[in-house]
């Protein structure tokens, strides 16, 4: 008796030469007949200890194997559709078919199953889509049950052994601190799914999109570090994005992870702005290195354009960049922040006496001593000279007030030692908070400047809050 999982394919490739209206009526006929395939799921208890990536990296190819049955099926229906009515969208869902099968397969080491994929993406690449013969209809219904016999091997054979297989997914970083955004934008639902739970458990935030049409909202509104997308999302390009992405001068870096192995599509991404173009199949362990190493370079990059030279701290350039992300946050109606404009005391006078040397010096101690009475959340800027401000985030002005009186206490009591020097060092500080929709950023800073203001005219080493 002929196997009923593998009758409906074998008798689709025997039919390679037969009528396109004969084909249609088998593949109705053994449709029905055909049962739906279920994996089976051996209950078998693991060792103690045993990693919980490998788990998820198992439970991934076999949610992989699974959920290809009917995605076969909608290849079929498709080749058919576009032989019989020569529409290009069929033909792309055909690709798009082979283009997931070789990415996927190939990110969970089912390298054969890639590779077959891989070759009839290609083969689709290289024909006529105006006109499809005979000749490449049977060869592409022949690799559609190629791959369908190589994931029934898959199924059989090969799943329920590679917990012994190395993997070096990382689960014990689940809980560090966040080390940057990561937008990640495909179509294909279980590669995101598998590259979401591997940054997450490299300590990233992970953004994702399925498809084109909502990522430069995401772009505007959140802060991302770093773009991960394919050349080939639906029926449009991932050149089209980045294209956008230039044109609208957003500051961010991106890869391209695609099964497109030209040189030509390499050229073409690295010379239109991409920083780095990555092929399906990869080692996971070496997409984690590269995106590592492009945010490092950024990091150091951007590190060198908002921190000021002398004390370390953020520049007013900077300033203004934050200022754009802190009016989108309070659209969304998060909550209350408050600022305190600061003045050195008496810096004129300090390098008058002491020589601009010790001005820079006596500048460098007090925002050291600054920052070890403030959190790690509170935000140090210098705009200039002795003048700084200080962004308090979820802190309400009182708060701030207490902050810095305390600061301002142990700084008065600080006396720097300058080559033979004694310098005693103080300042003047302006507060003010922003509390709702009823007045506007800038309104806030102009307050906090008067704030200052009244401070210095009561003799300067004072605090003042409106």
């Amino acid at each position: 008796m002929i196997n009923k999982k593998k009758y409906y394919y074998i008798s689709i490739v025997k039919l390679f030469r037969c009528n396109i209206f004969d084909i249609v009526i088998v593949y109705i006929f053994n449709i029905i007949r055909f049962d739906v395939l279920f994996l089976e799921v051996k209950n078998k208890k693991g060792r103690d200890g045993v990693d919980e990536s490998k788990k998820l990296f198992v439970n991934k190819i076999q949610m992989f194997l699974n959920s290809q049955r009917e995605k076969i099926d909608n290849a079929i229906v498709n080749l058919m559709k576009y032989r019989l009515y020569r529409d290009r969208k069929y033909e792309m869902q055909i690709k798009n078919f082979f283009h997931t099968i070789r990415g996927k397969s190939g990110i969970l080491r089912l390298n054969h199953l890639s590779r077959l994929a891989g070759e009839y993406e290609d083969y689709l690449e290289c024909i006529n889509s105006k006109f499809i013969s005979d000749e490449v209809f049977s060869n592409l219904l022949k690799g559609l049950a190629c791959i369908y016999e190589e994931i029934e091997k898959l199924k059989q054979m090969y799943v329920f052994n590679l917990e012994n297989k190395q993997n070096k997914i990382k689960s014990e970083n689940i809980n560090i601190t966040n080390k940057g955004n990561i937008l990640i934008v495909d179509n294909d639902v279980e590669l995101i799914y598998l590259l979401e739970n591997i940054f997450r458990n490299e300590g990233y935030n992970v953004i994702t999109s399925y498809s084109l049409e909502n990522v430069m909202c995401i772009l505007k509104r959140e802060k991302i570090d770093l773009v991960i997308l394919d050349i080939i999302i639906s029926e449009k390009s991932g050149f089209e994005l980045l294209k956008q992405i230039k044109e609208e001068k957003i500051n961010v870096p991106v890869i391209f992870l695609t099964s497109k192995n030209t040189i030509s599509y390499k050229v073409k991404a690295l010379k239109e702005g991409a920083d780095d173009y990555i092929i399906k199949p990869f080692q996971i362990e070496e997409l984690i290195v590269r995106v590592e190493s492009i945010l490092k370079k950024i990091n150091i990059y951007r590190t060198k354009i908002i921190k000021d030279n002398l004390t370390g701290v953020y520049n007013k350039e900077y300033f203004n960049e934050r200022l754009k992300e802190i009016k989108n946050s309070f659209k969304d109606g998060k909550t209350v922040f408050s600022i305190a404009f600061i003045d050195f005391d008496y810096f004129k006078e300090i390098n008058d006496k002491y020589g601009h040397l010790a001005g820079d010096y006596a500048l460098k101690v007090f925002v050291e001593e600054l920052k070890k009475c403030l959190r790690s959340t509170d935000e140090i800027y210098r705009f200039g000279g002795d003048e700084f401000l200080v962004l308090f985030n979820d802190t309400l002005g009182t708060q701030a007030y207490e902050a810095l009186e305390r600061a301002r206490n142990k700084i008065i009591d600080k006396v720097i030692k300058y080559k033979d020097n004694s310098i005693n060092i103080s300042f003047s500080a302006g507060i003010s908070t922003f509390e709702g929709e009823h007045e506007t950023i800038e309104e806030v800073l102009e307050k906090a400047d008067k704030a200052l203001y009244i401070s210095k005219k009561l003799g300067r080493g004072k605090t003042t809050y409106i």
